[in-house]
C-alpha cells in the first residue's frame, strides 16, 4: 500500500456513483462503528485508462461510503490498490451483493452501466441479478426512453414494470411521432418545415394538413357538383350552346387537376356522352 495517496482527492469511478450514498443516519452508524471496531473492509481504488486521453489514472472504484464514514469519525482511511480490467463489472459486484436492492434497482444498476448489449462480453445474470435477463431489457428500455424513470426505479421511488409501461408508451408514442413526420413531408412539406423549425407543433400542423384536405375535398365536389348540374342543363340550354361551352371552357382545366379525371371520363360517369358530344368536340379543338 502506497501510505502518500490522499484517498480524498481522487475521482471516483463514474460507474460507483450510479449507486447512491447511504442516508445520513446510516453513514453515522457506520462512522461510530469505525470508531470502536476499526475499517473492516478496505476503500478499493485501481487504475483506470481515461477515455479521452488514455491515460491511467486512480480511481476511487469502491468504498465511497467508507470514506466518508472515515471522515466522520475522525479516522484514516485504509485503502488497497488492484488491478482491474473491468472496474464496472466489479463495482456491479460489490454493490448488487452488499446492498438491499430489489431485482427491478439491480437491473436498473446493470443498464446504467451498460445500456447497450455487450459485443465479446457477457454479463452473468444470474449470479449479477439472480434473474433471467428479462428484467435486464425491461431496464434498457426504461433508460432509452424515460431516463428519469430510471432514476426513480434506482432510487426505489418507481417499481421496474410500472417505469418499463411508461417506456413502452413513450416508445410508441415517438413511433407515432415519427409516422406522422413523414406523412406531412409526403402531403405538406411546408407544414413539416414548420415543425422542424418549432415553429408549429405536430399535432397542430397534422390538423392544418386535415383542414386543408377537407377543405380541397369539398372544393372538388363543389366542382364536380356544378359541371354535372351543367351537363344536365344541356339539352334545356341547347338552343345557347355558346353558354355551356363557356361555362365549361372557363374551369376545365381546373377540374380535371382537381378532381383526377379528364372530361371525357365524367362525361361518361353522367352518361351524357351523346348529349354534349359536340362540346367535348369544341373542347378538344376537333371543331376548329
Amino acid at each position: 500500500m502506497t501510505q502518500d495517496i490522499n484517498v480524498h482527492d481522487l475521482d471516483t469511478h463514474p460507474a460507483a456513483e450510479v449507486f447512491p450514498m447511504l442516508p445520513p443516519d446510516e453513514l453515522h452508524q457506520l462512522a461510530d462503528d469505525i470508531k470502536e471496531n476499526g475499517q473492516q473492509e478496505p476503500i478499493i481504488l485501481a487504475y483506470v485508462a481515461d477515455d479521452e486521453t488514455g491515460e491511467a489514472l486512480l480511481m476511487l472504484i469502491d468504498g465511497r461510503n467508507r470514506l466518508a464514514a472515515c471522515t466522520l469519525a475522525g479516522a484514516d482511511p485504509r485503502y488497497e490498490i488492484r488491478e482491474i480490467d473491468d472496474p464496472r463489472s466489479i463495482i456491479i459486484s460489490l454493490n448488487i451483493n452488499r446492498r438491499h436492492m430489489n431485482k427491478g434497482q439491480q437491473a436498473m444498476a446493470v443498464a446504467v452501466m451498460y445500456p447497450e448489449k455487450q459485443q465479446g462480453k457477457k454479463i452473468d445474470l444470474a449470479t449479477k441479478l439472480g434473474s433471467s435477463s428479462e428484467y435486464l431489457r425491461k431496464a434498457r428500455t426504461v433508460l432509452e426512453f424515460t431516463p428519469a424513470a430510471a432514476d426513480l426505479v434506482l432510487s426505489g421511488g418507481s417499481s421496474l414494470n410500472d417505469a418499463y409501461q411508461e417506456a413502452l408508451n413513450e416508445k410508441i408514442d415517438k413511433a407515432r411521432a415519427g409516422e406522422d413526420i413523414e406523412h406531412l413531408q409526403r402531403e405538406a412539406p411546408d407544414l413539416a418545415a414548420l415543425v422542424a423549425e418549432e415553429r408549429l407543433k405536430l399535432s397542430e400542423a397534422l390538423t392544418a394538413l386535415r383542414t386543408r384536405k377537407q377543405e380541397e375535398r369539398n372544393n372538388r365536389i363543389s366542382k364536380t357538383e356544378l359541371l354535372k348540374s351543367l351537363y344536365q342543363a344541356t339539352e334545356r340550354l341547347s338552343a345557347q350552346p355558346a353558354n355551356v361551352l363557356e361555362a365549361l371552357s372557363g374551369f376545365v382545366d381546373e377540374i380535371e387537376k382537381d378532381t383526377g379525371h379528364t372530361i371525357k371520363d365524367i362525361l361518361k360517369m353522367t352518361e351524357k356522352v351523346g348529349e354534349i358530344r359536340g362540346i367535348l368536340k369544341t373542347l378538344s379543338g376537333e371543331n376548329k
